[in-house]
């Protein structure tokens, strides 16, 4: 996916919600911003949005030398979702069709993402389970490609949506899954350090992008990661940003995220803050 012109105000909101995690003083905020605003100016908006993230990230990064500001956030997001497992599997079970169930669930997941809002209510958006709707789903096409499928990579977003992924992932037996995680710090992105402990790893065989990057690029991505992208029988990209990642790259990829902005639901053909479950 291309960027937009209004991708660049929205990256330097992320970066003043992550300079705020690292306490900098405002002196610094205020030299780091204009490094940032440097590096935009020279930005291609042939570019993805990721692309943009992965530019301003490296440069807080070096500057202020914090390279997981967000790691006591994304303990807490996992300590919190994990308490609403059990009722989030109560809820798989006492449904009438188990995998929309889930998949739901981990749609609503992805309203725990830092990277574009710092304000969420994960309880309340349970709550409304039964009113959620998606506004574009494939789900009866994945059910049919699951019915004749032997491996499934999922690529994972957040930490703390990850626990919603996995009651998903749970409700898909018959299949070898692979589960796709950064190799260092970006945001509150789950890691190869975080993933441990979220049970994930004992229901999917866990392996590493090779990079912390949003990009996807074929020189930072690791080998092991590239042979299962290229030879998986389905892909799920989860979240906002992946999508933004790997939209227009040409493979059937099914993409489960909530649009969280007017860019990419243009893209999409949704509104802003609409569920979506669909192959492109």
């Amino acid at each position: 996916m291309k960027a937009d012109i209004a991708c660049i105000p929205c990256i330097l909101n992320f970066c003043l919600r992550t300079l705020n995690f690292c306490n900098v003083d405002t002196k610094q905020k205020e030299k780091l911003f204009r490094e940032v605003i440097k590096e935009m100016a020279n930005f291609s908006l042939e570019q993805t949005p990721a692309a943009l993230a992965d530019t301003a990230t490296r440069i807080i990064k070096d500057s202020t030398g914090i390279d997981d500001p967000y790691r006591d956030e994304k303990k807490r997001q996992n300590e919190m979702a994990l308490k609403l497992y059990p009722i989030m599997k109560e809820m798989v079970k006492h449904s009438e069709n188990r995998i929309k169930t889930a998949i739901t669930i981990s749609a609503i997941g992805n309203i725990i993402d830092l990277g574009a809002q710092s304000d969420y209510n994960i309880e309340n958006a349970l709550q409304d389970l039964d009113r959620i709707r998606f506004a574009k789903s494939d789900l009866t096409d994945f059910l049919k490609n699951l019915e004749v499928s032997k491996t499934l990579l999922f690529i994972a977003d957040n930490c703390g949506e990850i626990i919603f992924d996995r009651v998903f992932l749970e409700e898909l037996p018959g299949i070898k899954k692979f589960v796709a995680v950064k190799s260092g710090p970006f945001i509150n992105d789950v890691t190869i350090q975080d993933i441990e402990g979220t049970g994930v790893e004992k229901i999917a065989r866990i392996i590493e992008t090779g990079t912390s990057n949003l990009e996807f690029n074929e020189e930072d991505t690791s080998k092991e990661f590239k042979e299962i992208f290229n030879s998986a029988d389905i892909i799920i990209s989860k979240g906002h940003a992946n999508f933004e990642a790997l939209h227009g790259r040409g493979k059937n990829i099914y993409f489960l995220l909530r649009a969280k902005c007017d860019v990419v639901s243009k893209v999409i053909g949704v509104k802003t803050g609409d569920f979506i479950f669909k192959r492109f």
